[in-house]
């Protein structure tokens, strides 16, 4: 019986090896890896955007098969836009993270004196001029800078209108895309984004702060009027329609407001926080947000509404949190900027220079605000005494740079 028993586990341990000798080892690549278990540093952002600008990292050399290497040469791009940040001065750093109001008197002044990103245009830069006169003062502005200046304006349609509220340069207001889409459809709404390009392009405008992707179904919510209706596939498809019909004609567009409005109340008056789970964000919210960014628009405005689903403290143009989740799901180029900082829900808790540092250190790339002067001289102070490293404003003036490259403003040399 014993020799049986040591002959058994013999041909036991026999039958074993013969069974892992025939058994493949498991492929690493059927592996199944959910963003939660990579490293921050490994992560990649969840939708492909910015066709053409936005490049994979490449080795500088590639295996021709052959037991050769082939020189990748470096991207021409890259090159032009680095250079052009290494020329700059801490000042023309900070300068290129403001989207400031343009001022109705001296203008030139304040673009000398801190060469912003870009101006922003109000009723009161277009009321009294002529198309003629106020295509000859932006171009003005435009002369007086190294770097070509983003000049934005609101021209949502219906309620909010800067340039077509003035009887000179239309003889109506462009209509609320809800209004269009309810008289003539989305052809119609193709035709006044297009017409609505070409009379801002005409003028010297660049971008259109425009489209608004939230959902805002309920009559009594403060977006409602200024959101587009339906469901949630047919809200992706309008704002596709319209960045594409804008951009077509040379018109930057600007997605708002991250990460969705929703039914909330107004952030103009005071603090607004949002309830709502995470996965309304994810499943409903976000999407208009990337149909807009895979139609071809550049930048997104972040809302000053408190997420608590992602940051139960700050409001979302200055949570850490909401940008590194914007950045994760709509892309690592994508330009970030805040909505005014001169809102009563950021300006009820901090001074501009607070809340423009704030921002910056959360990882907007623009600060959106009416006072660029203060703006300029609280980021200029954060990088002299390294409360914003030079690094990370590089990072911010990169995604600018590149985004002027894409709506032609810069040509690289």
């Amino acid at each position: 019986m014993k020799h049986t028993r040591i002959s058994i586990f013999i041909l036991t341990v026999l039958l074993g090896f013969m069974l892992c000798a025939c058994t493949p080892a498991m492929d690493t690549q059927d592996a199944i890896i959910t963003p939660e278990e990579l490293e921050p540093e490994e992560q990649t952002p969840a939708f492909s955007v910015l066709p053409g600008i936005q490049e994979e990292e490449t080795d500088v050399s590639s295996d021709t098969g052959e037991g050769e290497t082939e020189e990748i040469a470096p991207d021409p791009v890259e090159i032009y836009v680095q250079s052009l940040i290494d020329s700059m001065s801490d000042a023309q750093l900070a300068g290129q993270m403001i989207l400031c109001a343009c001022p109705t008197e001296n203008a030139g002044e304040l673009i000398s004196a801190i060469e912003p990103a870009g101006l922003i245009l109000f009723g009161k830069n277009i009321d009294g001029k002529t198309p003629q006169t106020l295509s000859q003062e932006l171009a003005a502005y435009q002369e007086t800078v190294k770097i070509p200046l983003l000049i934005a304006t609101d021209e949502e349609g219906g309620t909010v209108v800067r340039v077509s509220a003035n009887s000179a340069f239309r003889e109506s207001r462009f209509r609320a895309p809800r209004q269009i889409l309810a008289e003539e459809g989305v052809d119609g709404l193709i035709a006044e984004m297009q017409e609505k390009a070409q009379l801002l392009t005409s003028l010297g405008i660049n971008v259109n702060l425009a489209p608004v992707c939230d959902l805002a179904q309920q009559e009594d919510s403060f977006m409602y009027a200024r959101a587009l209706p339906g469901s949630v596939e047919e809200v992706c498809s309008y704002v596709e329609e319209m960045v594409s019909a804008m951009q077509g004609e040379g018109l930057g567009t600007v997605l708002k407001h991250f990460p969705g409005y929703g039914e909330n109340g107004d952030t103009h008056t005071g603090s607004v926080s949002d309830t709502r789970p995470e996965e309304t964000f994810f499943n409903t919210d976000f999407l208009p947000f990337q149909a807009g960014i895979a139609a071809g628009s550049g930048s997104v405005l972040v809302s000053h509404n408190i997420v608590t689903a992602f940051d139960g403290q700050m409001p979302a143009s200055l949570s850490k949190t909401v940008l590194d989740v914007l950045r994760l799901n709509l892309g690592q180029d994508i330009v970030a900027m805040t909505d005014d900082l001169q809102m009563e829900a950021i300006s009820g808790q901090w001074t501009l220079a607070e809340a423009a540092m704030l921002a910056i250190e959360a990882g907007e790339d623009l600060v959106v605000c009416s006072d660029g002067a203060t703006a300029a001289s609280a980021l200029i102070e954060a990088l002299a005494d390294g409360r914003i490293s030079r690094e990370r404003a590089e990072e911010s003036v990169r995604r600018i740079l590149l985004w002027k490259i894409k709506l032609g403003l810069l040509t690289v040399e």
